[in-house]
């Protein structure tokens, strides 16, 4: 809903959304009429704008990822974190970190993916930061993730 709802809070969105989209569709006609059938199979390689407006949903995500610590360790901020501890890491921390996603961080930018692929062109901080909604991470990553992710392209 938060994706709609943000496609429809920016008009100049909204149209560039529709011309990608009816560059993967075709009308077909029917004993109702005519119809327009879109081709989801393109929709990850051919309409860039909708994935990056999709994955910049994450400002929105409200997952919680939760880890066992294997072994003592000292974090990063010289802190220990004991063997057994469990180490809960909320999503919107990491999304709205200027660190990672720069000045703007907390800003919906429905480009901000347009020239980062999701498999690998992030920078390092950047993947590790990126969450979106409750797929989780490492080991733990959600098997339906991708299925998840196209069945509301699908409708």
């Amino acid at each position: 809903m938060v994706f709609l709802t943000k496609i429809k809070e920016h008009a100049c969105l909204l149209t560039n959304l529709r011309v990608d989209l009816n560059a993967i569709s075709e009308v077909q006609s029917n004993e109702l009429g005519q119809e327009k059938k879109l081709d989801v199979g393109r929709l990850k390689n051919e309409c860039p704008l909708l994935n990056s407006t999709f994955n910049e949903v994450r400002l929105h995500a409200s997952s919680l990822s939760s880890r066992i610590v294997t072994e003592n360790t000292i974090s990063k901020s010289n802190i220990l974190l004991k063997k057994g501890s469990i180490i809960n890491m909320p999503s919107a921390i990491l999304h709205s970190n200027k660190h990672y996603w720069g000045i703007g961080a907390d800003f919906f930018d429905s480009r901000r993916f347009l020239d980062r692929k999701f498999s690998g062109a992030l920078r390092k901080e950047e993947a590790l930061a990126f969450r979106p909604f409750a797929i989780g991470g490492g080991s733990t990553l959600c098997p339906g993730r991708h299925f998840g992710l196209r069945r509301p392209q699908e409708h």
